[in-house]
C-alpha cells in the first residue's frame, strides 16, 4: 500500500503542475489534463495482472490462515469481514478525504486573498506536497512495522497541525515547506486504512470492502467544496478548521486504540 501511494503521489504531481501551467492558457485548458487518465487505461489493461490468475489471492488467504493459527496458539481470536470495522475505516476515509481536499481546493483562494501568490503558484505548491507522498509512501512500511496501529492516530494528528498551520504562514516558502511536511505525514494515514482493511477481509471479501472504502473517499472529495464553505467563512478559516477536524479524528482514534488495549489486557 505504501508503494501504491507513492506512485500515486507521483502522478498528482505531474497532473496538478501540467494543470497549473495549463491555466496559463485559461481555465478551460486545464481539464486537458486529464486526457492522461487515457494512457493511464490502457497501461492498466495490457499489464496488470488478474489478481486470481496471478497467484495473490491464494497467497493472502494462505498468510491469513498462519497468522490465525499463529493467534489460535496466543488464545486470541482473529476476527474477519468485521462490518463495524469496515464502516468507521470508510468513514474515517471520507472525512481524511474531506480534510485533504478541503486544503487543495481552498489553497489557491486562500494565496490570492492573502496576497500570498497566484493560482498557477498555489499549483505549484499542492505539487510539492504531492511530490512529497512520494516519500510518505515509500516510508509507510518501515513506520508501519515500527508505529503498529499507532501510526494512524500520529498521522491524522501531524497532518491536521499541518494543515492548520499552512493558514498562519504568509509566504510560499513556508506554506511549500510547512506543505512538504503535512503531504509526508498524511501520506501514512491512507495506506494504512486500506492496509488495515485487507488484513481484516477474506481474500473473496476484500475487494468488495475496499470499494466500499474508495465510495467513502470519493464522496469526501466529492463533498469538499460543500464541506471547505460549512467549515469557514474565508479560505483562512476553512483551512484551519480542516486540520483541526484531522486533529480531532486522531484524538477519536488514539481513544479507541488505547480502550481496545486495555479491553485486550483485561481479558
Amino acid at each position: 500500500m505504501g508503494w501504491r501511494s507513492a506512485i500515486a503521489g507521483i502522478g498528482t504531481a505531474i497532473m496538478t503542475f501540467i494543470a497549473g501551467q495549463l491555466l496559463a492558457f485559461s481555465w478551460h485548458a486545464a481539464y486537458w489534463v486529464y486526457l492522461l487518465f487515457l494512457l493511464t487505461l490502457i497501461l492498466f489493461i495490457f499489464i496488470v495482472p488478474d489478481p486470481e490468475k496471478s497467484g495473490a489471492l491464494e497467497r493472502q488467504r494462505k498468510e491469513q490462515e498462519k497468522e490465525k493459527e499463529e493467534a489460535a496458539k496466543l488464545g486470541v481470536e482473529v476476527k474477519r469481514n468485521s462490518v463495524s470495522l469496515i464502516t468507521a475505516l470508510t468513514i474515517l476515509t471520507f472525512f481524511t478525504l474531506v480534510s485533504l481536499m478541503v486544503f487543495a481546493v481552498k489553497l489557491p483562494v486562500f494565496f490570492v486573498e492573502n496576497h500570498i501568490g497566484t493560482a498557477t503558484q498555489a499549483s505549484t505548491t499542492w505539487s510539492l506536497v504531492n511530490i512529497a507522498t512520494v516519500v510518505g509512501g515509500f516510508i509507510f512500511g518501515p513506520c508501519y512495522k515500527l508505529l503498529k496501529h499507532y501510526i494512524l492516530p500520529i498521522s491524522l494528528i501531524l497532518s491536521g497541525v499541518g494543515i492548520s498551520l499552512v493558514s498562519m504562514v504568509s509566504s510560499v516558502l513556508l506554506v511549500d515547506i510547512v506543505g512538504m511536511i503535512t503531504g509526508i505525514a498524511g501520506s501514512l494515514t491512507i495506506p494504512y486504512i486500506f492496509n488495515r482493511i485487507s488484513e481484516s477481509s477474506t481474500p473473496k471479501k476484500a475487494p468488495f470492502f475496499t470499494s466500499i472504502a474508495l465510495v467513502g473517499s470519493n464522496l469526501g472529495s466529492f463533498l469538499s467544496p460543500y464541506a471547505g464553505a460549512i467549515l469557514g467563512s474565508t479560505s483562512r478559516a476553512s483551512i484551519m478548521n480542516a486540520g483541526l477536524l484531522d486533529v480531532f479524528m486522531a484524538v477519536v482514534v488514539l481513544v479507541v486504540l488505547l480502550f481496545m488495549k486495555k479491553k485486550h489486557v483485561a481479558e
